[in-house]
């Protein structure tokens, strides 16, 4: 248990955390991951009075998520959010948690646990789709992430019922099988086989309303699950930037099975 806990920490696409409910997150514990994301070591957070959590959060989002967690912790509700961060460097980065409080048989709150993880590049590309073609297209190449465009189709009755790919970057193809051509000017129907095709009424209401939807799924044929951020570009059209987090779940998953 604890080798296979250790082996799930340090492959986590970002870092672990537990630390006391006060007004500096004072951490206990924090992942060797956590130097990538922020620019300091575990030793700096845990050793260093002056080098907290809750200040190098930014300014901005500080009182919002010490708030949220006020709301949520009384209801023993997981906490998910996305934030910006200022880095060792002075960096801005955005990153996005999930934690939870941890309590005891009586119920009393003894500590808070999550993960972390950088998102920076998710939200340079949302803001690329709505600021810049350009910039968007480097980003849309070089990302990690699936990122995939869209646009809806109408029947007849002028009813959404589908919705066709017009491109998609090298992380779909690399994690999909599926290959550009293949892909690109294809219904959602035909490429996954399932009609109506998944998620049509969320991607409907993006493409015609212009609102960001995010949501996490489970691909059974890919035993993975993933993050989907929809956005639209322009009416009509829409794009998915989906993010891998599977070992995100199955470290929460062990979490939850460690804490009954």
């Amino acid at each position: 248990s604890e080798r296979q806990q250790a082996t799930l920490i340090s492959n986590l696409p970002g870092f672990v955390y537990r630390c006391a409910y006060d007004e500096n997150w004072t951490m206990w514990f924090i992942s060797d991951g956590c130097k990538s994301i922020t620019g300091y070591s575990p030793e700096d957070f845990i050793n260093n009075k002056k080098i907290t959590f809750n200040n190098i959060n930014h300014p901005d989002f500080r009182d919002e998520i010490f708030k949220k967690w006020q709301i949520r912790l009384p209801n023993k509700e997981v906490f998910k959010d996305e934030y910006q961060i200022i880095t060792s460097t002075g960096e801005l980065r955005w990153v996005w948690e999930q934690g939870r409080g941890i309590y005891d048989t009586n119920g009393d709150l003894l500590h808070l646990e999550g993960f972390i993880t950088d998102i920076t590049d998710k939200k340079l590309a949302i803001e690329a789709l709505s600021e810049s073609e350009k910039k968007f297209r480097t980003l849309f190449s070089e990302m990690s992430e699936m990122v995939v465009l869209h646009n809806l189709v109408y029947d007849a009755s002028g009813k959404i019922c589908d919705y066709r790919i017009i491109d998609c970057n090298n992380a779909f193809t690399e994690q999909t099988g599926i290959s550009h051509d293949k892909a690109v000017g294809t219904l959602a129907t035909e490429l996954y086989n399932q009609n109506p095709p998944p998620y049509l009424n969320i991607y409907a209401q993006v493409g015609l309303t212009g609102e960001l939807k995010e949501f996490e799924t489970y691909y059974p044929n890919m035993d993975k699950y993933f993050h989907v951020s929809a956005v639209s570009p322009m009416k009509g059209t829409f794009a998915t930037i989906t993010t891998d987090i599977s070992e995100l779940r199955r470290f929460n998953d062990m979490l939850i099975e460690k804490n009954k």
